[in-house]
């Protein structure tokens, strides 16, 4: 995974950072939050981005958190914040509006953006141009969105696109792909 850095003065919602204590493996991260002066998040609050960056870069070198970066990035579909203009977002609504989701969530710097692609009806390409976080914390986020919007009980696959060289590769974007069944 690529050593994750932002601009210094890039913030991150309290709501995203709930994540850290919100998930599958909260236990595991709660000696990192301390660490890194995360102890203390509520909703509504601004972080610094460069704390959560350090906390994250820590977890990569000090253990295999790949499959807990999944698990950190469905509990954000969860907890983070929705701008109000989504409402009651389906799931394309929000595969289309992940960049304003992801934008609303940060402040103050270059965090990069996404873009979603409609391939079919049911299948879309989402493309990571940079970004702040690790690749699979933002599949956990795609996989979390699916979860949460799609219909109980609807059949869906999320996937990298094997043929594009992810960031976390040393690639120019990430390329994500889900396809879903009703």
């Amino acid at each position: 995974m690529r050593h994750l850095e932002c601009d210094p003065n890039v913030e991150v919602r309290g709501e995203t950072l709930l994540a850290l204590i919100e998930n599958i493996n909260a236990e595991n991260i709660a000696p990192y939050l301390r660490k890194h002066k995360l102890t203390h998040i509520q909703a509504g609050g601004w972080f610094p981005m460069r704390n959560f960056h350090n906390l994250l870069n820590d977890l990569v070198t000090e253990g295999n958190w790949g499959g807990n970066f999944v698990a950190i990035g469905m509990a954000i579909a969860e907890t983070a914040y929705m701008p109000p203009e989504l409402g009651q977002p389906s799931f394309v609504d929000m595969i289309e509006h992940w960049d304003d989701h992801y934008q609303s969530n940060h402040r103050n710097g270059d965090i990069g953006y996404k873009t979603a692609q409609k391939l079919a009806d049911r299948h879309y390409e989402l493309t990571l141009h940079g970004g702040l976080y690790p690749d699979d914390f933002e599949y956990g986020v795609l996989y979390g969105f699916a979860k949460r919007f799609l219909p109980p009980g609807t059949d869906f696959t999320v996937w990298y696109a094997e043929d594009v060289q992810r960031l976390d590769q040393g690639g120019e974007k990430t390329v994500i792909r889900v396809r879903w069944e009703e």
